[in-house]
Protein backbone atom coordinates (compact mmCIF):
# COMPACT_ATOMS: atom_id res chain seq x y z
CA UNK A 1 0.00 0.00 0.00
CA UNK A 2 1.24 3.71 -0.20
CA UNK A 3 0.61 6.28 2.80
CA UNK A 4 -0.26 9.83 2.74
CA UNK A 5 -0.34 12.28 5.48
CA UNK A 6 -2.92 14.71 5.18
CA UNK A 7 -4.01 17.51 7.50
CA UNK A 8 -6.89 19.59 6.58
CA UNK A 9 -6.01 23.63 7.68
CA UNK A 10 -9.54 24.63 6.95
CA UNK A 11 -12.35 25.33 9.43
CA UNK A 12 -14.46 22.99 7.16
CA UNK A 13 -15.04 19.17 7.20
CA UNK A 14 -14.05 18.03 3.74
CA UNK A 15 -14.61 14.78 1.58
CA UNK A 16 -11.48 13.96 -0.04
CA UNK A 17 -11.14 11.56 -3.27
CA UNK A 18 -7.92 10.31 -4.44
CA UNK A 19 -7.76 9.64 -7.92
CA UNK A 20 -4.97 6.83 -8.50
CA UNK A 21 -3.10 4.89 -11.29
CA UNK A 22 -0.03 3.77 -12.80
CA UNK A 23 0.83 7.38 -14.03
CA UNK A 24 0.61 9.25 -17.74
CA UNK A 25 3.25 7.55 -19.45
CA UNK A 26 1.34 3.71 -18.68
CA UNK A 27 -0.46 2.12 -22.00
CA UNK A 28 -2.88 0.22 -19.10
CA UNK A 29 -6.09 2.37 -18.00
CA UNK A 30 -6.40 1.04 -14.08
CA UNK A 31 -7.66 3.57 -11.83
CA UNK A 32 -8.48 3.28 -8.42
CA UNK A 33 -10.01 6.02 -5.90
CA UNK A 34 -9.84 6.33 -2.88
CA UNK A 35 -12.78 8.52 -0.98
CA UNK A 36 -12.19 9.60 2.62
CA UNK A 37 -13.46 12.37 5.22
CA UNK A 38 -11.23 14.30 7.12
CA UNK A 39 -12.69 17.01 9.72
CA UNK A 40 -11.75 20.61 10.44
CA UNK A 41 -8.11 20.85 11.37
CA UNK A 42 -7.99 17.40 11.94
CA UNK A 43 -4.07 14.71 10.41
CA UNK A 44 -5.23 11.83 9.14
CA UNK A 45 -3.34 8.57 7.69
CA UNK A 46 -4.26 7.49 4.36
CA UNK A 47 -3.73 4.31 2.44
CA UNK A 48 -4.21 3.95 -1.38
CA UNK A 49 -3.82 2.04 -4.47
CA UNK A 50 -2.04 -1.06 -4.75
CA UNK A 51 1.46 -2.35 -5.72
CA UNK A 52 0.62 -1.31 -9.55
CA UNK A 53 -1.54 1.55 -9.19
CA UNK A 54 0.33 4.16 -6.54
CA UNK A 55 0.50 7.54 -9.13
CA UNK A 56 -1.53 10.20 -7.91
CA UNK A 57 -3.38 11.45 -11.13
CA UNK A 58 -5.90 13.86 -9.18
CA UNK A 59 -7.92 14.80 -6.50
CA UNK A 60 -11.35 15.71 -5.70
CA UNK A 61 -12.13 17.83 -2.46
CA UNK A 62 -15.93 18.10 -1.64
CA UNK A 63 -17.49 20.66 1.17
CA UNK A 64 -20.31 22.68 2.12
CA UNK A 65 -19.98 26.32 2.91
CA UNK A 66 -22.83 29.18 2.92
CA UNK A 67 -25.67 26.43 2.08
CA UNK A 68 -23.54 25.48 -1.32
CA UNK A 69 -22.45 21.94 -1.91
CA UNK A 70 -18.97 22.56 -3.79
CA UNK A 71 -16.30 20.58 -5.21
CA UNK A 72 -12.54 21.27 -6.90
CA UNK A 73 -11.11 18.96 -9.07
CA UNK A 74 -7.39 18.47 -10.13
CA UNK A 75 -5.75 16.36 -12.30
CA UNK A 76 -2.46 16.03 -13.52
CA UNK A 77 -1.80 16.31 -17.54
CA UNK A 78 2.00 16.73 -17.06
CA UNK A 79 3.90 14.21 -15.53
CA UNK A 80 6.57 17.37 -14.78
CA UNK A 81 3.88 19.76 -13.32
CA UNK A 82 3.72 21.38 -10.00
CA UNK A 83 0.48 19.64 -9.20
CA UNK A 84 2.22 15.85 -10.02
CA UNK A 85 4.75 17.05 -7.83
CA UNK A 86 2.58 18.08 -5.52
CA UNK A 87 0.46 15.29 -5.48
CA UNK A 88 3.92 12.40 -5.61
CA UNK A 89 6.66 13.81 -4.27
CA UNK A 90 5.79 14.31 -0.41
CA UNK A 91 4.51 11.90 2.17
CA UNK A 92 2.78 14.84 3.69
CA UNK A 93 -0.54 17.05 1.80
CA UNK A 94 -1.59 20.04 3.51
CA UNK A 95 -5.03 21.67 2.34
CA UNK A 96 -4.96 25.06 3.82
CA UNK A 97 -6.85 27.01 1.67
CA UNK A 98 -10.78 26.67 0.16
CA UNK A 99 -12.17 29.58 -1.62
CA UNK A 100 -15.95 30.35 -1.87
CA UNK A 101 -16.52 31.12 -5.40
CA UNK A 102 -18.11 34.63 -6.69
CA UNK A 103 -21.89 34.28 -7.90
CA UNK A 104 -23.66 37.58 -8.43
CA UNK A 105 -26.87 38.20 -10.10
CA UNK A 106 -27.97 41.80 -11.69
CA UNK A 107 -31.55 40.81 -10.17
Amino acid sequence: MNIKHFRNQTDLDLSITLIVNQGLASSTQTEITHTFQIKAKESKKIEYGDIYCNYLMGISITYELDDMRLKISKLVTNEKSPLANTLNNSSYLEISDLTLPAIESDV
